[in-house]
């Protein structure tokens, strides 16, 4: 009994297997030796059971991963033929827009399940395909929203505290505006004032030297002639200035208007250009995934190759 497992312990090798197909072939050449030495002892019958018996039951499981899987692995290199199962036309349905419909139709025709359950493992490969081409695309476009409104978010918050520092400067340049105008209304109404003033005095005095006799009728009209130019001259010129200040102020509101458009027009034009930029990139990606006609060429494939192992096994339904 102990030579019987040196057999297979001391048998050669090979590169590819732990027994080389001679060694099985001693092994085998051996085993009958041993099984005619015992039956000359025991009888035939009781020989032949003890070792056959114990190949067949004792030693088959010790032997399946050695001796029978050296015998398996050699006659698979040269007759493999497990046939496919169902998953390997799940396989084909998820490249069916990139395999050869001959090379997809050797590899599904060994399959053992019924043509239309087949189809439905093509057809669900083919979904998982087409599935996995549009959620990249997918993924894309909410990428591509979720940047655009970071975006603008980010743009608005800077453009608000830009119009907080142009609100607060206008806000300065008013009040020193203002203070220049009081300024100048002040010393033009000083002015005048003055020099009314200084009429209503030359009017007194005029008076009071015609009422004493020392000036005559015609000197006295003259000087009133003349208090009355040198009034109306003031007066004009108090009307001038009047008139500037007034100017003044309806340019400084037309120039904060103008700039209130501008400003609104530069904003406007520049968030409308940052959203233009990304709108064109999301209907690029919209445009690309409509364009996506990869269900129906998927379907198609699968439907073809479908009737062709109908028309090889002779039997399926008709499906359009």
């Amino acid at each position: 009994w102990t030579e019987l497992f040196d057999i297979i312990e001391d048998s050669d090798t090979a590169k590819t297997v732990g027994v080389s197909p001679s060694a099985i072939v001693n092994v085998i050449a051996r085993y009958l030796e041993k099984t005619c030495e015992v039956s000359m002892a025991v009888g035939e019958e009781i020989g032949s059971e003890s070792i056959m018996e114990m190949l067949s039951e004792g030693l088959s499981s010790a032997m399946e991963t050695n001796f029978n899987a050296s015998i398996q692995t050699i006659l698979n290199i040269k007759r493999g033929s497990l046939p496919p199962d169902l998953s390997v036309a799940l396989q084909i349905g998820q490249r069916l827009d990139r395999v050869d419909t001959m090379y997809a139709l050797s590899q599904i025709m060994a399959i053992g399940n019924l043509n239309y359950t087949i189809l439905e493992a093509l057809l669900a490969g083919a979904d998982q395909r087409f599935i996995n081409a549009v959620e990249t695309a997918l993924a894309l476009y909410d990428q591509a929203l979720t940047e655009k409104n970071q975006a603008i978010h980010t743009h608005i918050i800077a453009i608000s505290q830009l119009l907080t520092n142009i609100y607060n400067d206008l806000i300065l340049d008013c009040v020193s505006f203002i203070e220049r105008l009081n300024s100048l209304i002040t010393n033009v109404a000083n002015e005048h004032l003055a020099r009314v003033n200084q009429l209503e005095d030359n009017l007194d005095s005029v008076k009071a030297l015609y009422d004493n006799g020392l000036l005559s009728d015609e000197e006295y009209d003259t000087k009133l002639i003349e208090i009355d130019a040198q009034l109306t001259a003031t007066e004009s010129v108090y009307n001038d200035y009047v008139n500037t200040i007034m100017g003044l102020i309806n340019d400084y509101v037309n120039k904060i208007d103008s700039v209130k458009d501008d400003v609104i027009n530069l904003i406007l034009g520049y968030l409308n250009t940052v959203e233009s930029v990304y709108n064109a990139y999301i209907n690029g990606i919209l445009n690309a995934i409509n364009a996506i006609t990869l269900n129906d060429t998927l379907k198609d494939k699968a439907l073809e190759l479908y009737n062709r192992l109908k028309a090889i096994r002779q039997y399926g339904y008709t499906y359009a």
